[in-house]
């Protein structure tokens, strides 16, 4: 998966009960990717992430998102351990 390498993979396994959370919500609320919420009079105001849960498993998941995006962003493409760059419009390909 682009984004996680074996590092995060093993962090987040070792980690993490997947029986805990009913749900992805659960889990990213438990991580402390979803905003604070400041609510009066039914009113719904959001900040900015909470920064709940374990810091290093958000970190390595919001870096792992920022090279994904990075990746898209240049046009390369993942494969997978290495990134290559996208092949040039019109180019041929050999099978």
């Amino acid at each position: 998966m682009p984004g996680i390498g074996p590092i995060s993979a093993l962090s987040l396994a070792l980690t993490i009960d997947p029986g805990r959370f009913a749900s992805g919500q659960h889990f990213v609320a438990w991580l402390g990717l979803v905003p604070k919420q400041h609510s009066t009079g039914g009113r719904q105001r959001l900040g900015g992430i909470s920064r709940a849960g374990n810091e290093r498993l958000r970190q390595m998941l919001v870096v792992g998102a920022m090279i994904v995006w990075a990746m898209m962003a240049t046009g390369a493409a993942y494969r997978g351990s290495k990134t290559v760059a996208a092949p040039a419009a019109g180019a041929a390909t050999v099978a």
